[in-house]
């Protein structure tokens, strides 16, 4: 499943591998039908799907289940078990069956590749990227992880990243020293060698991740970020290693490993840097995960991710039944065209996840996409608002944005406007030579004059009112795509923001009875809250996506994104030149 925007095409799903008859089965989707279907009780479908995902397993060979695969059907299982009572009041026995072959088939793959571990050379590696020199460059350039390892030692019972039990894939020891040196050849030194795996787990003819890093500081290459490491048992060796080179790590502490890391402490007499060793900082996930509730994102940046099996553009996102990692991996391919624009850190909390993201083209030519990427729309249709749970990736949410359409914002931008002036001028003519350069001088004088009616723009309530108007076109728009191509998605929202929909339906009806408002009413009246309205209207969207009602809305008020000054605006006046 992908999506459009114009001549680019995003692989959104992880590729699914044709079986011995031509047939696809893509187990991420069909977690999401069995999801759906629990939800819904619509038991006749998850004994399909099981018997489906069975047969599947059957025919393909276990060297095609990739990570993804296996992380899909791990969580496929623990469905089962988490909702087992009600399943099992309304399913036959023969579900149970098909449900113990399932587990027992990923037991005996565990087992098997556990045992026999795969190394990947570089040559395997990059050619299952699929990209040019150009476009390799560029993705190398927006690298945020590189895993060196498929699968942990570790596997906590609370993993975030679902990481699969025990190391089945790593690296050639030359491919992840020749990867990791042209990553920083490229001017990135903004990477962790950390994700669903652990560092010290990395192993290659006797050498280690120590060894990786020797040659990297030997050829003179510093990473900003340090190895953050569980301390997995066997690589007590490893870590005498690295506190001889004195290695920046961190220690991720967790139930399994703190008396363990406690004496290594003591044996070495140095104290370790101590990560994510604060109970109310963890997000229930793995066995843990209720598929029932909506919780923060688990990272803060966007970016590429490279593992021993290709590589994927990383979007954060709420971390629910959608996305249970707390992410969307978007595959790299053939069909890859461009890269999000790398942001970790401070700008990576920066990100308004609501508009249309950076990127860049296989010229490094940075662009601004005309649409939303679907683990965007995912955020906003998750987003409740609510101040006790995060926003991902960054700080400001879908609530506080539609705070600037209120009446209070308008007053206070106007108090501001004296201010911003002179603000604005002394930008726009900072330069010396501007005073002695007609031209130049012309042209920071028409500027000054955009900026200066861009801002009072957002200070008369009449624009505020087309630009709120458009604003919602485009949300919307973005909402009918993604639930008309994501029907078990549509009801796996419903189901999570169930009592949230319950009340801004009981509040839709109220206002249309009582005031005899219509939907374009409803969004120029100043009186209600422009999130509140926001939501009625996408509630009924997703309970409906070819509502007439939204749909003609949409249809006479075609929006588009202006990344010059951040809004949302009407497409019928606007240009794509203009916006670049």
């Amino acid at each position: 499943m992908g999506e459009e925007f114009g001549a680019v095409s995003v692989q959104l799903i992880a590729s699914p591998i044709l079986n011995c008859k031509g047939a696809v089965l893509n187990f991420e989707i069909m977690k999401y039908e069995i999801l759906s279907s629990v939800y819904h009780k619509r038991f006749n479908k998850i004994e399909k799907a099981a018997s489906d995902i069975l047969k599947e397993l059957e025919i393909r060979p276990s060297g095609s289940l990739s990570e993804m695969d296996q992380k899909s059907l791990n969580q496929i299982n623990l469905i089962f078990k988490k909702f087992d009572k009600i399943i099992g009041l309304n399913c036959s026995e023969n579900f149970y069956l098909i449900k113990t072959k399932i587990k027992k088939h990923m037991v005996n793959l565990v087992r098997n590749q556990v045992k026999k571990p795969v190394f990947i050379n570089y040559e395997t590696w990059r050619k299952s990227i699929g990209l040019s020199e150009a476009g390799f460059r560029v993705m190398l350039a927006n690298v945020s992880s590189v895993q060196l390892s498929v699968g942990c030692s570790n596997f906590c019972r609370r993993c975030n990243e679902w990481a699969l039990p025990g190391v089945r894939k790593h690296f050639t020891f030359d491919a992840a020293v020749d990867i990791i040196t042209q990553i920083f050849q490229t001017g990135n030194n903004e990477f962790s060698l950390y994700s669903a795996s652990d560092p010290l787990d990395f192993r290659h003819k006797g050498r280690d991740i120590t060894d990786i890093i020797k040659i990297i500081s030997d050829n003179g290459y510093v990473s900003k970020f340090g190895l953050l490491t569980k301390i997995p048992k066997g690589s007590e060796k490893i870590l005498d290693n690295l506190l001889k080179i004195n290695g920046d790590f961190a220690v991720s502490i967790t139930d399994k490993n703190r008396k363990r890391v406690k004496v290594l402490e003591e044996k070495s007499g140095k104290k370790f840097n101590i990560q994510h060793d604060t109970g109310e900082l963890l997000i229930p996930a793995g066995m843990d995960e209720d598929f029932t509730t909506i919780k923060s994102s688990i990272i803060d940046n966007l970016g590429v991710e490279i593992t021993p099996e290709g590589a994927s553009i990383i979007v954060p996102t709420f971390t629910s039944a959608l996305n249970l990692t707390g992410q969307k991996r978007i595959p790299v391919n053939h069909r890859t065209n461009f890269f999000l624009k790398k942001q970790v850190g401070m700008d990576g909390l920066a990100i308004e996840y609501f508009k249309p993201f950076t990127a860049v083209n296989f010229k490094n030519k940075e662009f601004t996409l005309n649409r939303l990427l679907f683990p965007q729309i995912e955020n906003i249709i998750l987003d409740s608002g609510t101040d006790d749970r995060c926003v991902p990736p960054g700080m400001t949410g879908l609530k506080e944005y539609f705070t600037t359409f209120e009446k209070k914002a308008v007053a206070a931008r106007k108090k501001m406007v004296p201010v911003i002036i002179k603000r604005l001028k002394k930008e726009s003519f900072n330069h010396q030579n501007q005073k002695h350069n007609k031209g130049e001088y012309k042209r920071a004088k028409k500027k000054f004059k955009e900026k200066c009616n861009d801002y009072l723009d957002f200070c008369r309530p009449e624009k505020l009112l087309e630009f709120k108007k458009f604003t919602f076109s485009f949300f919307l728009k973005s909402i009918m795509d993604y639930i008309r191509n994501n029907p078990y998605a549509g009801e796996i929202v419903l189901y999570l923001r169930g009592n949230d929909r319950k009340f801004y339906m009981e509040y839709y009806n109220r206002i249309i009875k009582d005031d005899h408002l219509n939907f374009t009413n409803m969004i120029y009246h100043t009186d209600l809250s422009t999130f509140d309205i926001f939501q009625m209207m996408m509630f009924k969207l997703i309970d409906n996506p070819y509502d007439k009602e939204i749909n003609e809305f949409i249809r006479d008020n075609p929006s588009m994104y202006n990344p010059a000054t951040g809004r949302f605006v009407s497409y019928k006046n606007c240009h794509e030149a203009d916006l670049v």
